[in-house]
C-alpha cells in the first residue's frame, strides 16, 4: 500500500503543479494488477475529467505493442532469422546499404541508419514515395557500431512485418492484440464515437484545436495514422494487459521477449 501511495502522491502533486493537466497509472507485476486510479482532467478546456477507461495517443509505445509484437510471434513462429541480413529475405532492400542490417540490429538501434525520422523534408508526402526513400537511403554508420535511438528503426521493421505477414501493419497487431485482450487498442485516425473519449494532445496550428484521436505523432500523420513509429491508441487496462505478457514472457528462457533483450 506504500507504494500505491507514493504513485497516488505523485500523480496528485503532478496535477496540482500543472505539470499534467491529469493522469491515468497503475501499479502491478506479471501476475496482477494491485491498484490503479486516474486523477486530474482529460480535457481542460472541456472540463472533462480523467478517467480508467480514458483513451490516450500511445506515441512510442506503438514501437512495442505493433512492429516489436508482430516480429516477435514472425520469431515465435520461425519465420523470420534475427541474426540474417535483410536483403537475404527482403527482394526490396537486397543490394541497398539497408540489406546489410538484420533484424537485430533494428530492434536494438544499433542498425546504423539516420537518427531522425525526418520524412516529408527527405521524401515528400506520399506514403509510398516515403517507403522507397526510407528502405533505399544510405546508413549513418556501420551496423553493429553504435546504439543509437532512431525512429526510422521502428519504421522499417514495421515495413518489414508488413512484408512477412502479407498484411499491413494494423492488421497484422490486430492478430496478436485481441487474443491478448487488446479490445480497446488500434490504430488512429478514431472514429468519432471513440475519439470523443480520447485525451486531447497539442493545438494543431492549422485547425486551431488539440489533436483528438488523431496521431500526435507528424510521421504517423503523413503516413495515413498507420506506421511503426507512432499512431497506437489504447487505455490502461489493455497497456496493463500487454505489459503483463511481455514480463511473464520474458522471465522464460527462450522466449521472444527475453530473445529480443540479447544485444
Amino acid at each position: 500500500m506504500a507504494e500505491r501511495g507514493g504513485v497516488v502522491a505523485l500523480v496528485q502533486r503532478a496535477v496540482s503543479a500543472r505539470v499534467v493537466p491529469g493522469a491515468v497509472w497503475g501499479v502491478g507485476d506479471a501476475a496482477e494488477i494491485t491498484s490503479a486510479g486516474a486523477c486530474g482532467l482529460a480535457d481542460p478546456a472541456a472540463g472533462v475529467r480523467m478517467r480508467l477507461d480514458t483513451v490516450f495517443d500511445v506515441a512510442s509505445l506503438t514501437k512495442i505493442l505493433a512492429p516489436w509484437m508482430v516480429v516477435g510471434e514472425l520469431w515465435r513462429e520461425q519465420r523470420i532469422d534475427l541474426d540474417a541480413p535483410l536483403g537475404e529475405y527482403w527482394p526490396e532492400v537486397e543490394g541497398r546499404p539497408l540489406g546489410k542490417v538484420t533484424a537485430r540490429h533494428l530492434l536494438t538501434h544499433t542498425a546504423g541508419l539516420p537518427p531522425r525520422a525526418n520524412l516529408r523534408a527527405c521524401y515528400g508526402t506520399d506514403a509510398g514515395q516515403v517507403r522507397r526513400g526510407v528502405l533505399a537511403e544510405d546508413l549513418h554508420r556501420p551496423p553493429g557500431q553504435a546504439v543509437q535511438y532512431t525512429d526510422r528503426a521502428a519504421l522499417v521493421l514495421g515495413y518489414l512485418a508488413e512484408h512477412l505477414t502479407g498484411a499491413s501493419l494494423d492488421r497484422a497487431a490486430e492478430r496478436i492484440w485481441r487474443p491478448l485482450g487488446l479490445h480497446r487498442t488500434r490504430f488512429g485516425p478514431l472514429p468519432p464515437a471513440d475519439a470523443v473519449r480520447c485525451a486531447p494532445t497539442e493545438l494543431d496550428p492549422e485547425t486551431g484545436r488539440h489533436l483528438q484521436g488523431v496521431a500526435h505523432d507528424f510521421s504517423a500523420r503523413l503516413l495515413g495514422g498507420v506506421c511503426g513509429i507512432a499512431g497506437v491508441f489504447s487505455v490502461l487496462d489493455d497497456l496493463a494487459a500487454a505489459a503483463q505478457h511481455l514480463l511473464a514472457a520474458a522471465a522464460s528462457p527462450g522466449s521472444w521477449a527475453a530473445e529480443s533483450l540479447r544485444v
